[in-house]
């Protein structure tokens, strides 16, 4: 009876070993092949210039979207529309998410 408890055991360990393998290699796989996100490789036209919070989780962000610049207010469940700029000329490549960049447009 002992023998075949510890054989019943050492098929379960290894069934076990097996199953957390096959899910930690299959987790590694798919990490590996990830689809990038939404990034400025996909869509160069469109970045973020820079962000002011305003709450927790409430904020106003500054996005360039072609050659125009778009203030949105996002909050936790939608996000806005405030208002559309012309891109400012003389600024071909501004810091991107920079405070100091937020208070040039601020003004």
């Amino acid at each position: 009876m002992d023998a075949s408890l510890g054989s019943a055991s050492l098929k379960m360990v290894g069934s076990l070993i097996l199953v957390l393998g096959l899910i930690i290699s299959l987790f590694y796989l798919l990490k590996r092949l990830k689809i990038k996100s939404l990034s400025s490789h996909n869509y160069p036209e469109m970045r973020l210039i820079g962000m002011l919070n305003l709450a927790p989780k409430r904020a106003i962000a500054l996005v360039e979207i072609l050659d125009q610049w778009l203030v949105v207010g996002i909050g936790p469940d939608n996000i806005s529309f405030l208002s559309r700029l012309d891109r400012p000329s003389g600024e071909d490549n501004p810091e991107e998410g920079s405070p100091e960049r937020m208070e040039k447009v601020k003004r």
